[in-house]
């Protein structure tokens, strides 16, 4: 790791003649010697990052970010208004597929994440090696210049990245707390880091940026219809759980730097409010990746013949359902019914597991083809903790026989 790092930043040094970063107009600064004034930033650059603090649009919207950073809480309050309408307006109505669109999509915010990274990474590579963790975590010369234009890309993308939301809620999959409050307070943070050009934004952007680009890219193959092992969600989760553990490191780092009486380049306002996000997203992240890998788990105490959740998902008919490769969610609700939660990975009923043992199952499936799902029904009171079982049917383990030819009732 030392000798790749040592490569990158010689590397960068070719360019430390052309290419630097504006050093911040302030007063403040670190106790660095002048040359770090001089950041090389990045191998080649596009004419739209050199020249967009004079392009008219692009710096009216940084101006806008800037003096009117407060409006992301309008815009918050909107998104979680219309994502709540949406909701009730599509509840009688046929969901729409929108599969192409949302591979669209995902693929768009993949491309602009991985270039994101591509343009912000080396950077903070190359500030650690050359000037130490201390400087990458309390100088905000990265609000300025090529990585200064991502920095802000990143900021602003916060609002169109609402848009997730509006696939799940047309789609009428479950809408999970952890999606929309994510989505409503990193919009807020952002926009409110932003303004003060907070310098521990420097990691943020480009673990975010890391981050993204291999989730959208597995949700873009996810819409396409490729098969991909589950293994893969589970470690993409655990990228999220390990950038949110190095969120709360930095802005620790950060406080006691100031507490130590240094100079660092963020708001003791602003670490409060952003490591109580990061925790939050740490907790929420961890329950979410517990939940999907081992089974799940009630909250609180459910009485006998309440509704655990919903199981649904895509409808299919006989003769589709025999095609799937992957039957492992697949549910007959009926003739010529069938539904598979496969691709939705909020639907909570897809993690029941069935124990293989009737004494142990809490819970049965309501079948209701006309609706096109399943509820599940508490058979007894279940404590809260405990783990819900089901049985998944005779057929179900009859098509896991090896060897076995695949017939499914029609």
């Amino acid at each position: 790791m030392v000798t790749i790092m040592s490569h990158i930043s010689d590397y960068f040094e070719q360019f430390n003649s052309s290419l630097t970063a504006a050093s911040q107009s302030s007063s403040q600064s670190l106790d660095v010697s002048s040359s770090t004034n001089k950041i090389p930033l990045t191998f080649y650059v596009f004419d739209f990052e050199r020249y967009s603090d004079e392009m008219g649009t692009l710096r009216d919207l940084r101006t806008y970010m800037i003096q009117r950073w407060h409006n992301s809480f309008f815009f918050a309050l909107a998104y979680l208004f219309l994502i709540y309408t949406g909701q009730i307006y599509m509840k009688n109505k046929p969901r729409f597929e929108l599969r192409l669109w949302l591979a669209a999509w995902n693929t768009l915010l993949a491309l602009f994440s991985i270039f994101g990274g591509m343009r912000v990474l080396p950077e903070l590579i190359y500030v650690i090696s050359r000037h130490g963790i201390k400087y990458s975590i309390c100088n905000n010369s990265n609000a300025f210049g090529v990585v200064g234009f991502w920095t802000w890309a990143f900021c602003f993308s916060k609002l169109p990245e609402l848009i997730d939301t509006v696939f799940i809620v047309l789609r009428k999959q479950q809408l999970i707390f952890l999606h929309w409050y994510h989505h409503a307070s990193v919009l807020i943070y952002c926009w409110f880091s932003y303004q003060d050009y907070s310098s521990t934004g420097r990691w943020f952007c480009s673990l975010n940026y890391i981050v993204h680009g291999i989730m959208y890219s597995y949700y873009a193959l996810r819409a396409l219809k490729f098969r991909i092992p589950r293994w893969v969600s589970m470690v993409i989760t655990m990228l999220q759980l390990t950038q949110m553990i190095i969120g709360c490191w930095v802005n620790l780092q950060a406080w006691q730097y100031k507490k130590n009486g240094e100079i660092c380049q963020v708001t003791d306002e602003n670490l409060k409010v952003s490591l109580i996000m990061y925790g939050t997203y740490f907790l929420l992240f961890a329950h979410f990746f517990l939940g999907a890998g081992f089974g799940l788990f009630t909250r609180m105490q459910i009485a006998k013949g309440s509704c655990v959740c919903i199981y649904k998902g895509k409808t299919l008919r006989t003769i589709d359902a025999i095609r799937l490769k992957d039957k492992s969610y697949l549910m007959r609700l009926g003739p010529q019914v069938y539904v598979d939660p496969c691709d939705d990975e909020t639907i909570l009923g897809r993690y029941i597991n069935d124990p293989r043992n009737r004494l142990l199952q809490n819970v049965i499936f309501d079948k209701r083809p006309e609706e096109q799902c399943a509820y599940v029904i508490a058979k007894r009171d279940i404590a809260a903790g405990e783990e819900i079982f089901a049985d998944y049917g005779r057929w179900y383990w009859l098509t896991k026989t090896p060897n076995r030819l695949e017939k499914l009732p029609t």
